[in-house]
């Protein structure tokens, strides 16, 4: 970071950034993809503080705010996200995805931790292209393409991003090479998706291609 040469003025409350807000588009394809994240985000409950802690936290609660009225007006409605202890957020977060099994919000931690390890997430799906350029409608990677795979991201990344990613993005790798690289992790079977579940993949996929062709101003 390159240092300032003259020392920053405070900023006006009007003049301070305002956190992106996501549309309504956003916020619906979060709804649509919340059932599973509850149950992918308890395959890594013992990193789940590492995550939330790696999310900006007024990121967070502005799409809370947005897209789930009940959680953000429960425990966020007048508090500045910036004034929220650590601990305090970290147990309304576990709370809402654990306990009361908040599939949106689930989804949403997912998502953007996903932004914050975007070179990892862009990696792994460079590479998985090779496979299938819709990267959603992989059944199962084969386990060389595996193996090559995850050696490789484990010697860019660190060990226990590629397992949380592969977890929480449900990434198709061969469970056994999986056991074999990254042994201190637990690996469960690949679910079979069902016809409904790899529609509405197929769904979500042609929407990011929409989105992609659109003219960027």
């Amino acid at each position: 970071m390159s240092s300032r040469s003259k020392r920053s003025q405070p900023r006006k409350p009007e003049q301070a950034e305002e956190q992106p807000q996501p549309n309504e588009e956003e916020i619906e394809e979060l709804k649509a993809q919340a059932d599973e994240a509850v149950n992918l985000l308890g395959l890594v409950k013992p990193q789940f503080p590492g995550m939330v802690d790696c999310i900006p936290r007024g990121q967070l609660v502005e799409y809370l705010r947005h897209g789930s009225h009940r959680t953000y007006a429960r425990y966020f409605k007048g508090f500045r996200p910036e004034r929220i202890p650590k601990s305090r957020l970290l147990g309304f977060l576990s709370e809402e995805v654990f306990t009361n099994n908040n599939g949106v919000l689930a989804h949403l931690i997912i998502v953007l931790w996903n932004e914050q390890k975007r070179e990892l997430y862009e990696a792994t799906k460079k590479r998985l292209q090779v496979l299938n350029p819709n990267v959603e409608e992989i059944e199962k990677v084969p386990p060389a393409l595996s193996r090559e795979i995850l050696t490789a991201l484990c010697l860019e990344f660190p060990r226990d991003d590629v397992a949380v990613l592969t977890l929480v993005n449900d990434a198709r790798f061969d469970r056994e090479v999986l056991a074999e690289l990254l042994p201190e992790w637990k690996w469960p079977p690949l679910k079979q998706r069902t016809p409904e579940e790899l529609a509405k993949l197929a769904e979500i996929h042609a929407g990011e291609a929409g989105a992609s062709d659109e003219p960027q101003g």
